[in-house]
This record gives structure tokens, sequence and C-alpha cells, in this order.
């Protein structure tokens, strides 16, 4: 699953206890009792499930359901099976030759079923069960014809991930269980069925289509899939594929499909390649729906995806979305063929997924076919790298000890391992990264591959995988595997480096700053230096495992360039410190010459602040010029990589007003002490009116173009409207949707009133995924008005698209205090709706404005809904 919303204690061999506002805790404190969560016990095996559905009505919200389930006993004979079912009701529960009864448990979710006699070891028996789902609040997300959107068709599609199947079906619903699938499912004519695996049969009767789906190769239940709607599909395999790749986009739309999609059959090819497997299922659909909760989730053989995934024209000059069509891609072998056996091990799903997004990136301009050689491109794969990096180190600080670590067994609802702040995507594939560059590339991928041959079509746990990467590469992996997944925080390390001329040596200082106590060591590692001196380049191994290392080495000169850790081998934070009187010189070289793209965007940063103002009074550095030239001529440079150009663009944000945090810079750091500089402000000026190719590197100019004028900096008002006057040119002449909402954006970080007449324009102004308009309310807000807070409320209503609603809902909670009964009143309402991304971001809000009618709302609709995950939402909502 690819997540567009993302939050979650020490790893479960932690004798502490207690709370934090972001932590749930370990055990319930007034019992003692254990709140760590484990897979429940099986019993029997599920060995195939058999949908039988009619829906009669699309815009009834209601589905009749026959589930047959094949048991086998395991272990001892079954006397009583438990399923997971949650709001539905069940009719009849069956099993031939045997007497059965049932119990429903709602406040469980749990059908129990009594067997009398008990079925036997060695025997299978079908277990039938007659149930209906109506209004569904989770699980199927149904979308109505509405008023509100004309011309829209119907809608339903189910999401299964994490724990959500059972609003749908009775089931297994913990990934520990696997089974082959059946879905036959009857809908009114004009519509079409989709679920995973094969269609076996499309008949059409009087007024309904029956589709017959089957899934031969067995699957988790929560990546059981169906999707009804009407369509336009388009086959993106190329031509003698042995797979079908249709992708269903809403009718009229197919044109835009090639586009987009077009790629995914070499995203297969390449995936195939370096797995050494096989794609392992009968299709690969990609589904569009509306009201989507995330980005993508990588049900088998039928992916669904967000609507917005399928660009125009003019959005693909923003960028494509490779990033999550492949992430979902490689579920299909990371997460699908091969499962977490617990949620505690949802990186194994993840953090592998959003590992290949990278492989995709590095090898995507390669002739992936097999015999061919794949010439990688490794700036854009270490620029993904570093954004994952970037991430963890932001967010997973591990100074509270009960911040839950990546793998943790410590949940209060299973969607909390998806958001926590050892986020198993970043983390999972840094990990992967890191991995890879200590055992090599042949030994990294022929790991996978006998990953993959021990385990598909089974659930594992993270300790298969270290097995298999020790196997192939003849290493010790259990405390790197201990370090990364079992312990929160990383490593924050401070280098200083000093030329000793009397000896020819340098010496390296690193210090561990992070918490260190009995619980959290030092981290152990080896921390790569790259060092070029007039004898050449070498790379000098560090080790690391105590809170300070001093290592030497015997150099034939003084170094040129000292560069720490140039392709992001370790996960951690680093401060470079260097001798002062070379600083701005040393970061120069570097962003010159650093070997990889991570050094050099590392160097961006660094160059900034050595030649940034420390007084206001101080006369420039005398390396100013030339570190400004350097920053130039990087973001000017069409052929390097998009992110290097951004990271310069941002550092000269940075040295044009430090003061302002209104764009998040590109090092994880705060800038120190300085102060604005007019002349990296004039060069984004200049930048602003230049021919710059990539719509994203002209977004950034924007944004930091903005950030120069905002408070904080040293514009004057004939600056500031000159750079209101440039916002607007580019608001009406750029092309690119993201450029056009960069500069209606700038006016809210300017918090440049005489712009408000720009701002309601873009209110105005359609443009692909609402983009424009969610981002003029953002600027809107910032200005703190009554208008802002009347804007959020006319967007917020149904007709207006789901982000943008979800946007308001945001900008209301922080603009209640117009209005605060107002606010709380709509506020509520949408608890209720039908669009999930809506209710979360409603109940947000309302947990923002914290009154006590704002609690009142949230504490009803806990006791009200019907769903456990919103209920999870609800409450986290509602914590003071």
């Amino acid at each position: 699953m690819c997540l567009t919303l993302v939050s979650g204690a020490q790893p479960e061999t932690s004798p502490q206890t207690g709370t934090t506002a972001d932590a749930p805790l370990m055990i319930d404190s007034a019992t003692g009792r254990s709140r760590l969560n484990y897979p429940p016990h099986l019993g029997a095996d599920i060995e195939h499930v058999r949908l039988e559905l009619t829906i009669a009505d699309m815009n009834l919200r209601r589905l009749e359901g026959i589930a047959s389930l094949r048991l086998r006993p395991i272990g001892r004979p079954v006397a009583t099976l438990a399923l997971n079912a949650a709001g539905m009701k069940i009719e009849t529960v069956e099993c031939a030759g045997l007497a059965t009864t049932f119990e429903v448990d709602a406040a469980a979710e749990r059908l129990t079923i009594t067997f009398d006699p008990p079925i036997e070891i060695g025997s299978t028996r079908d277990v039938r069960i007659i149930y209906s789902v109506s209004e569904p609040i989770e699980g199927i997300i149904w979308t109505v014809e509405s008023e509100a959107f004309p011309g829209r068709a119907a809608q339903l599609h189910t999401q299964g991930e994490a724990e959500s199947s059972r609003y749908w079906f009775p089931c297994a619903d913990f990934p520990n269980e696997r089974h082959s699938s059946e879905v036959i499912v009857s809908v009114p004519n004009g519509f079409t069925a989709i679920s995973n695996g094969r269609l076996i049969a499309e008949e059409s009767l009087v007024t309904t289509t029956r589709f017959h789906w089957r899934q031969e190769r067995g699957h988790v239940a929560y990546l059981m899939s169906l999707v009804v709607g009407k369509y336009e599909v388009v086959d993106v395999a190329p031509r003698g594929s042995r797979t079908r790749m249709p992708v269903y986009v809403p009718p009229g739309q197919g044109a835009f499909i090639p586009a987009t999609f077009g790629r995914t059959g070499k995203m297969v090819e390449l995936f195939e390649r370096l797995f050494d497997e096989p794609f392992p299922w009968d299709k690969y659909a990609q589904v569009l729906v509306w009201n989507f909760a995330w980005g993508g989730m990588e049900n088998t053989s039928a992916t669904t995806l967000i609507d917005t995934t399928l660009l125009d024209r003019t959005a693909l000059l923003d960028g494509d979305e490779d990033g999550l069509i492949s992430h979902e891609l490689a579920h299909q072998w990371f997460g699908d063929l091969v499962t977490c056996r617990s949620w505690e091990h949802i990186w194994l799903n993840e953090g592998f997924a959003t590992y290949c997004e990278k492989l995709w990136e590095q090898y995507r301009n390669s002739k992936v076919s097999a015999g061919s050689s794949l010439t990688p491109d490794d700036d854009a794969y270490l620029w993904g790298i570093l954004q994952d990096m970037r991430n963890i180190t932001r967010n997973d600080d591990g100074l509270d000890p009960f911040q839950p670590s990546m793998q943790c067994k410590c949940y209060a609802h299973p969607i909390d391992v998806f958001e926590k702040a050892a986020d198993p995507y970043s983390k999972g594939a840094a990990i992967l990264h890191m991995l890879r560059e200590r055992l090599g590339d042949e030994a990294f991928f022929g790991s996978l591959a006998v990953y993959l041959d021990r385990h598909a079509g089974r659930s594992v746990e993270t300790y298969a995988l270290r097995r298999a990467m020790e196997d192939t590469g003849g290493i010790s992996l259990q405390r790197f595997f201990d370090q990364w997944c079992l312990r929160p925080g990383v490593p924050r390390l401070t280098l200083r480096h000093e030329w000793k001329s009397d000896d020819q040596t340098l010496a390296i200082r690193i210090e561990q700053t992070q918490r260190i106590d009995g619980g959290s060591p030092a981290y152990a590692f080896t921390l790569p230096v790259w060092v070029r001196t007039a004898g050449g380049d070498r790379m000098v191994e560090v080790p690391v495992d105590q809170r300070v290392t001093e290592f030497t080495v015997a150099l034939d000169s003084e170094p040129q360039s000292v560069v720490v850790d140039p392709r992001l081998t370790v996960l951690a934070e680093v401060v470079v410190e260097h001798p002062q009187d070379r600083s701005a010189v040393l970061w120069l070289t570097q962003l010159r010459d650093g070997p990889t793209l991570a050094a050099r965007v590392q160097a961006a940063h660094g160059v900034a602040m050595a030649v940034a103002l420390p007084r206001p009074d101080a006369p420039p550095h005398p390396m100013f010029v030339p570190a400004l030239d350097g920053l130039v001529s990087v973001i000017e440079n069409p052929s390097l990589n998009y992110g290097l150009r951004q990271s310069a663009t941002e550092a000269l944000g940075v040295l044009a007003n430090p003061a302002n945090d209104g764009q998040t810079p590109t090092e994880t750091l705060p800038p120190p002490s300085t102060f604005p500089d007019r002349n990296a402000a004039s060069a984004l000026m200049l930048l602003a009116k230049a021919p710059i190719d990539d719509a994203r590197v002209r977004r950034t100019i924007i944004e930091q173009l903005a950030r120069s004028v905002a408070p904080g900096g040293s514009a004057d008002e004939v600056t500031r409207g000159q750079v209101l006057s440039l916002l607007s040119e580019r608001f009406h002449r750029d092309a690119s949707y993201a450029v056009r909402a960069a500069a209606a954006r700038g006016v809210g970080t300017m918090h440049a009133p005489d712009g408000l007449a720009l701002l309601r324009e873009a209110m105005t102004t359609d443009s692909f995924a609402d983009r424009i308009r969610r981002e003029a309310l953002e600027a809107l807000a910032e200005f703190d008005t009554k208008e802002g807070f009347d804007a959020a409320v006319r967007l917020l209503v149904p007709g207006n698209q789901q982000m943008t609603r979800a946007s308001a809902a945001e900008v209301l909670g922080g603009l209640a205090h117009h209005d605060a009964a107002r606010a709380v009143s709509v506020l509520a309402a949408t608890l209720s709706d039908h669009e999930p991304r809506v209710r979360f971001a409603g109940a947000a809000a309302l947990g923002r404005i914290g009154t006590p009618e704002a609690k009142a709302a949230l504490e009803k609709m806990i006791r009200d809904t019907p769903s456990r995950e919103f209920r999870h939402h609800l409450e986290q909502a509602a914590r003071p």
C-alpha cells in the first residue's frame, strides 16, 4: 500500500513501561496486561474462499453474499472456528454432514461457528455462510451517483489492508493465513466487476452481468479485491508478453493511459530480471477508483489506484507517477507472493516496495531485456535514497524510550504500524540500500532470489530475509538487523577533521550525539570517508562503535576534498565541521567535483552556510561570489539531476532568508544563526526570469523566491512588489500546474496582502487534481482572516475534489477561532461523510480545535461508528 497520510516504543524486549502523547502503552497500567500484538491461532487452514455476491442496485450500498470456506484442521479436530466478521448480517451458516450453530459478537467483530461432531484431522469441509452488507463504512468504499458530480457513475471498491476485509466477507483477517479465492459477482448491466486472478466467465443476463474471477495461487485476506464501476480499458502489455496488463480508467480517458502507464511492461521485465522470479500472477490490472483513501493498494493481480494517478498532458510536465506505479507493482513479489506474517514485519512489504521505486529510477533508461547490460543512473537512485534517509532522520528521533521501533509489536490498531515515526516505508528502503552496499550487487540480488524461492506463497518474518542474506553473502547480519530494525532512532553524528602537516596525517573525530544509555548503546558501523589529495582519490573506512571515535590516516598531501559517506552507506544524520579557514573551499570543491550526487547535494547546503553572513554588518565572505556562481551554475545546468538543482536552489533560499522556515530546507538541520543576503535574493529573481527547462526546478525557484522576501528577509517594499509581480507573471504564463500553484502559495509565504487578488483568481482556477486551488486555499489561510475561513467552508462541501475537501477541513481547523460554532458544526458533519479522506481530515481538525463542542462531536462518533479503523482515528484526534 502506498500511503498519502503518515505515526506509531522500544523493541518488544524492553522492560520499560510508560506512555507519551504519540505512543500507545506497551502494557495496561491498571492491570499489567501486555498490549503487544501477536498473530492469532489458526486451528484450521482455510484453503479456499469462494464468494458469490449480488449487487442489485449500485446506488443502494447493499450487497448480498454467500461465502464458502474450505477448511482443513491443523493439529487437532476443529469443534469451533472463529472468523472475523464486522458490520454484516449473518443469515445462516451450514456445513454439509455436520450440525452447525453460530454466534456473532459484534463488539469483537467475531463470528464463532460450532461443529457437531468436530471436523476430523485429515478431512476437509466447506462451510457456507449466507450474509448481507448494508451501508458499509469500512472495507467497501461505495460511491453512489450524486448531483454534486453530474454524470459520474456509481462505483465501489474494497480496501482490505490492514484488517478491513472482515467488513465485506467473513474471513481470517490476519496475514498469517493464505488461501486461493473465487469471486462471482452479479452487477447491473453496464457495470464491470474486477477482482483477483483470471476471468473465468462473463455472462450477460436480462438486467445483470455475472463476472467469475478465480485466483489459483494463495494470498492473504487483505489482498482480496472487488471493484465495480464503468470503465474504459487499455492493455499496456508489450507485444509478446505472457501477462495481460489492463488499465481501467473512467470512460473517455483512455487516451491518457499510455503516457502514464506505458512503462508498466518494462517495469515488470526489470523486476523479473533483478529478482530472478517471473511475475507471479495471472494478470496485472491497474484500476482507478473514486475516493480512494491512499495512493495505491497492491491487491494480487489487481492493484487499486487513486483516480489522480492518470495524468493529463500538462500534469506530466511536473513529473510522472512511476514511483507509485512501480511501488504497487513491486508488491506483487514483496507483499503478495511473500507476505509479512504479522504487522510488526510490515517493512518486508513496504520497505521493499519503496526501495523498488529507486531501482526503477536507477534502471528506467536501461535496456532491461535478458542478455542486455543494465546501465545505471546512480544520480537518480541516490536522490531517491537520500529522500528516504532524510524522512527518517527528521522524524525517527529515538529520544522517547517508548517510541515504537520500525519492527515492533506495540500498536493500538494495525494502521499504526504504517504511520509511525520509524516509517517502515522509508526506513525499510534505507535498510535495503545499506544491505546492498554492504553485500555488493551480486550477493544482494542473489539473496533476494533465494528469499523469494524459499518463501514464495508463504507469510514470513524478518529473520527469513536475514537468513537468506547471510547464506548468500557469507556474513553475520544479526547485529545489523537488531540495531536498525529493533530499536528506534538513528545515529546522530558530528564529524570533525584536521590536517596535521608535521606527520602528514588526517585526524578524524566522530561523535555520536543521539541518546546513548543501557537500552540504547552506541551504534556500530563502518563510516566511509572519501578523500582527494594531489596523489589521487581514496576511500577511508572508519570503524565506529562507541560514543567518540578518533581515527588517523596517513596521506601524501593535504586533502583537497573530504566527503563523508558519499554513497549513503549508513542511515545517519551527519554534521560535517570542516576547519573554519577552509570550510567554504572544501564545500565548493565538493559541490563541483563530489564523487556522487549525494555528496554534491550535501555540499549545496554546506557551501551556503559557509559563506552566509554571521551578522548584518559583516563584509561578504571572500568566497561568496564563487559560492553563488557555483550554486547558480548547478541550477542552470539541464544535464544535472533535478534533485541536485532543487537542492542548490534551496541553499540560495536559506542564504536569502535563513529566518523563514515556510519551505523546509533540503538539509535536516536548521541553519545556524545567520542573516539574509540580498545577493542571493537577486540571484533567485534572475533565475525566476530565466528559461529553466525542468518544471520541478522552476517550482523550487518560485518557492525560494517567495521565501527570500518573506518576514525575516532583507527585502524592501520595492523588491517585494517586484517579486509579487513576478509571481503573478509565472501564475499566468507558466504551463506547469505545479509552478502556477507555487506562485499562488508564494503569496502566503510572503504574507503579502496586495497579492490577495491573485489568490482569489487562483481559487477559481481549475487544474489537475485541483492542485492550484488547494495551494491557494493554504496560502489564503496564512492571512488568518474570515475570508479564508469562508473559503474553506465552501470547499468542504460535496462536489469538490476529495483532496481539496480534506485540505479545506485542515484549514478550517486552524481558522476555527473566526466562528468556532460554525466550524464545529461543519466539521462534525464530515464525520459521516462517505469519502474516507474527508472523514479523517474532519476528525483531525476537530481535535485541533479542541473545544468542548468539538470533543463532544468526536466522542459521539466514537460511540456511534461501526468502523474500528475510523474509531481509532477519532480516538487519536480526541486525545489531549
